[in-house]
């Protein structure tokens, strides 16, 4: 049995969330240990499209989501300053109808966002297609949030992997929680070569995402997969903006332009743990995106690829204490877990701290 440092933070799942808080947490002084059973950022935090778009986001009900998204917005900022080179892209993001039904919807939308006192711009046809030459002509108008970007996920992930491992974080990889000793505060996990460790901690985190409850404490979430198609970025389609699809008869949908590739998406199925891609799925994505950007015509696909949201039953994050000891959980990020990362992580580090 490997001899282990007492008192560290122990931390299970290293998706944008465990990464989040073992950085602060980190920054704050304290030792941190993330268990991970597969390879740290290559869950669904990795399959993300990596819209920081609380604006548009924005539903009539979700008040607080926005105003933690927003926060968030500002964390990558400074997310950008330690960590590097993120793929922090401040373009704005545009919001669309995809045709004359859909307008009386996106006006509400607007009027909303207006009242919240966000930074929008309604933009006519000719505007728009101004702004995005990429739309179709037959888009009637749309939404400009310039205050929406995006990062490449991935490169935050990476990122904030390797600026764990500098501040003598520890990160332990395919390896599988076990159990908790609450009266010794010990955590008992197993690596891939069934091997089992003990491990003394101060502290115990479970940010595992989309995964059945490791204790009868840990509050349920419901997974909710989403499809996504990776396409070839040519030079003959130079799409600027995310563009969020407003379709009230076939469902919403999104375009986002990354560095070297063009992602689509759309799809949101609770099908209990199955993954995987359906005929179905890539088919709504197809039809949804192809009607506002007929240029996607001519794109290859790189890449399809399916994960599982992690969501509460009330779609809030969960940020809480778990039980008598020093249990903590970060999860139920759902549909925000790029654009939360930063402040859950926060968050579940100042809970840890007492503030």
């Amino acid at each position: 049995m490997a001899e282990i440092p007492p008192g560290e933070i122990v931390i299970i799942g290293g998706g944008i969330a465990g990464l989040s808080a073992a950085w602060n947490l980190l920054k704050s002084g304290y030792s941190v240990r993330i268990i991970e059973k597969s390879t740290c950022g290559q869950g669904s935090s990795r399959i993300a499209a990596g819209m920081l778009a609380p604006i548009h986001e924005l539903e009539f009900t979700e008040l607080d989501i926005l105003q933690a998204g927003l926060e968030s917005i500002r964390l990558y900022a400074e997310w950008e300053k330690e960590l590097g080179d993120i793929g922090l892209d401040r373009t704005g993001t545009l919001e669309i109808a995809s045709g004359q039904e859909d307008i009386p919807y996106l006006k509400r939308q607007f009027e909303f966002q207006q009242q919240q006192g966000l930074e929008v711009h309604w933009l006519d046809q000719a505007a728009l297609k101004e702004k995005e030459p990429m739309l179709s002509g037959t888009v009637p108008c749309g939404i400009y949030a310039p205050g929406d970007i995006q990062v490449e996920n991935r490169l935050v992930l990476e990122a904030l992997k390797q600026k764990i491992l500098l501040l003598g974080g520890v990160i332990q990889e395919h390896t599988q929680f076990e159990s908790w000793d609450e009266a010794e505060q010990l955590v008992w996990v197993q690596n891939a070569h069934q091997e089992r460790q003990v491990i003394p901690a101060s502290a115990l985190i479970f940010a595992l995402g989309a995964c059945p409850k490791p204790l009868p404490s840990h509050p349920e979430i419901i997974p909710v997969k989403g499809e996504m198609i990776a396409l070839e970025k040519k030079d003959s389609f130079p799409l600027k903006h995310i563009i969020r699809i407003r379709n009230r008869r076939l469902g919403n949908a999104y375009v986002v332009p990354k560095r070297f590739t063009i992602l689509a998406g759309s799809t949101s199925e609770h099908m209990g743990y199955i993954q995987g891609n359906t005929f179905g799925g890539l088919l709504d994505i197809l039809r949804k995106c192809y009607q506002v950007l007929p240029g996607l015509y001519e794109l290859n696909i790189q890449e399809i690829y399916s994960g599982l949201r992690p969501a509460s039953d009330d779609h809030l994050p969960q940020i809480m204490k778990i039980g008598p000891g020093p249990v903590y959980c970060l999860n139920g990020l759902y549909r925000h877990g790029i654009l939360l990362g930063p402040w859950a992580g926060k968050k579940l580090s100042d809970m840890v701290e007492g503030k």
